[in-house]
């Protein structure tokens, strides 16, 4: 029940997110690229990667299930904008379900205060 009241609040909290779940957004990624490049080599390979990680997703969007798209998009699409983790985020999630149950399967869970 929690879940869906969370996705309900990010998405009118978050700008951009119910676009996610329609098409990919347009992102800003100049502000992510330039805080992790000390060269103008840094800065334009930052770019293209974000140029070709948009592309990807661009041509396999709607594969990724809507709700997975929603929480990646949340994750790496707000503050410092990047084509790259929410690519990677999406990409995590498939793996995610090829491997198989035994290697999931932590044992009894604690809780820890």
């Amino acid at each position: 029940m929690r879940l869906p009241v969370l996705i309900a609040v990010l998405t009118l909290a978050v700008p951009g997110l119910a676009s996610a779940a329609d098409g990919v957004p347009t992102l800003d990624v100049n502000k992510s690229c330039r805080g992790g490049s000390d060269t103008k080599a840094a800065l334009d390979s930052c770019m293209k990667s974000e140029a070709d990680a948009r592309a990807k997703l661009v041509a396999n969007w709607s594969l990724y299930p809507a709700d997975q798209r929603k929480v990646c998009f949340s994750e790496g699409g707000t503050e410092l904008a990047s084509y790259v983790e929410i690519l990677t985020c999406l990409e995590m999630y498939k793996d995610l379900k090829t491997l198989p149950k035994d290697i999931l399967d932590f044992g009894k869970q604690q809780k820890i205060d």
